[in-house]
């Protein structure tokens, strides 16, 4: 399990990596991993923008908000992700070969 300054380490290059890219697709083939379900996250989440990266203990949060002018207010979202026992986040191009214990996918724009 990842401690605390390698958390750190990941939220900045979160800050420099994924702030501003919108979430165009999410992918999972581990159901218990994601809360509450996964299609209820990929339909709240796709379309959205990463405004922000933060930490809370060893919790990374991305802030995520609907910028659409189809809303009337800007509702503004956390998405939390738990490092687990790697600590790896991977920030992977859509040709690298896929890594085999990778379980959850986010696809950005």
């Amino acid at each position: 399990m990842p401690e605390l300054p390698e958390v750190e380490t990941i939220k900045n290059d979160l800050i420099h990596t994924v702030v501003g890219a919108e979430i165009v697709d999410f992918w999972s083939d581990s159901p218990k991993q994601v809360i509450p379900d996964i299609d209820t996250v990929r339909r709240i989440i796709i379309g959205k923008k990463i405004t922000s990266a933060e930490r809370r203990a060893k919790l990374m949060l991305l802030q995520i908000t609907d910028n659409s002018k189809q809303t009337t207010k800007n509702q503004n979202l956390f998405l939390g992700i738990h490092l687990k026992m790697t600590g790896r986040l991977l920030l992977r191009r859509k040709e690298d070969p896929p890594d085999v214990y990778t379980h959850v996918v986010f696809s950005l724009q």
